[in-house]
């Protein structure tokens, strides 16, 4: 009898060191196999989400871990990294894990149509990943992950002179109002569900003239910081002033110019900083140099592929402004329109055959610049 028991004892002992020869950790928490594992995420630059899982081998001899995926949804393309990674379509893979050690096992899954098109946010992909040790295929080990590609908007997005902006450099040329001071108007917009305090900052790089913010509240000059809880969905407006007057409150010659630094972040997340560089130029009737990459970029990247970029900054005075492109016959063979304020242009050139062509600026049914560039596949 005693020796039946011990008998057992052995039995169960052997089964729990042979359930324990791998464990897995995830985001470098022990995890357990039948776990469903839930990622939702922007997708990076190669269109895909990625699962990453450490196998740990917690045995004294080597294991030849047999890494299987099963794709539930039949969306996108994927494929897996053990060892080496592999084609889409490769289901199995097989990698030794040292006595003690461990393996990075890889789950790809990239959110493509069959034309290589990104797949649109909300796309959701379900996948099964199960290992087992070689010697041993009945004890498996199995996790069900579903990934969703989701854009992860920022916390904060910007509206310039109606027009979405993006944190960067505006350039304001203008005349001074009554006051003698040219004013910088921007929508801080909370993208969350949740009310944002949301600090302000203000850097003057030239120390000319008298500069002050509005910010829930306006301040004297000499503040630099102000904090405002934008609501949820809501929006704030941010007043930065530059008043182009002297010490003796006389104005400044027409011509002056005064740059200044504008940064904005949530108090709760600091290291996310959104950062206006404000160029105001005191000038009445300013004549503006169309030719001048701060108004209107060249053409980027160039040579395109299947898309050529313009950043812009229009004049307050533009009433229309679109950019058209000509082939070398001189026959214009795309036209689009620019929503006026500081933005940027994508122009689909997917049609165009490969080749050199030229693009005008045009503003107030005038053309005011021609380049070139050239599309290449």
């Amino acid at each position: 009898m005693k020796k039946l028991l011990l008998s057992l004892i052995v039995m169960v002992f052997a089964v729990q060191l042979s359930a324990q020869s791998l464990s897995f950790k995830y985001e470098g928490e022990t995890v357990e196999p039948g776990t469903t594992i839930d990622i939702v995420s922007d997708i990076n630059s190669a269109m895909e989400i990625q699962f990453d899982l450490h196998i740990l081998n917690t045995t004294d001899a080597d294991i030849n871990v047999i890494a299987q995926m099963e794709d539930l949804t039949s969306i996108g393309s994927t494929y897996l990294c053990w060892g080496n990674c592999y084609m889409p379509g490769v289901l199995e893979a097989e990698n030794v894990v040292t006595a003690g050690g461990e393996g990075i096992f890889n789950g790809h899954v990239m959110f493509v149509d069959a034309e290589f098109q990104t797949l649109p946010s909300g796309t959701e992909i379900k996948m099964a990943y199960t290992f087992f040790d070689e010697s041993n295929p009945e004890e498996k080990y199995t996790f069900n992950v579903n990934f969703k590609y989701e854009v992860v908007l920022p916390a904060l997005t910007f509206k310039f002179e109606d027009e979405a902006v993006e944190p960067g450099t505006i350039n304001i040329v203008s005349d001074i109002n009554s006051a003698m001071e040219i004013q910088f108007d921007l929508h801080v917009i909370n993208t969350t569900d949740a009310d944002i305090n949301v600090i302000a900052q203000m850097e003057d790089l030239t120390s000319i003239g008298s500069t002050y913010l509005c910010w829930g509240n306006c301040y004297m000059p000499g503040v630099l910081e102000a904090e405002n809880v934008v609501t949820a969905g809501g929006e704030g407006i941010f007043n930065g002033h530059c008043m182009f007057v002297d010490a003796e409150f006389q104005t400044l010659p027409e011509g002056t110019e005064i740059h200044m630094v504008y940064t904005f972040y949530d108090e709760r997340n600091p290291e996310e900083k959104y950062t206006f560089n404000v160029n105001f130029k005191y000038q009445s009737d300013a004549i503006v140099d169309f030719n001048s990459v701060n108004v209107f970029s060249n053409a980027y990247p160039n040579p395109a592929n299947n898309t050529v970029s313009f950043d812009y900054n229009m004049p307050f005075d533009v009433n229309s402004a679109s950019v058209a492109i000509y082939n070398m016959m001189g026959q214009e063979v795309v036209r689009q329109d620019l929503n006026l304020g500081g933005s940027r242009a994508d122009i689909n050139v997917s049609d165009l055959n490969e080749g050199v062509y030229f693009y005008s600026l045009i503003v107030n049914n005038q053309t005011v610049k021609t380049n070139k560039f050239v599309v290449s596949r």
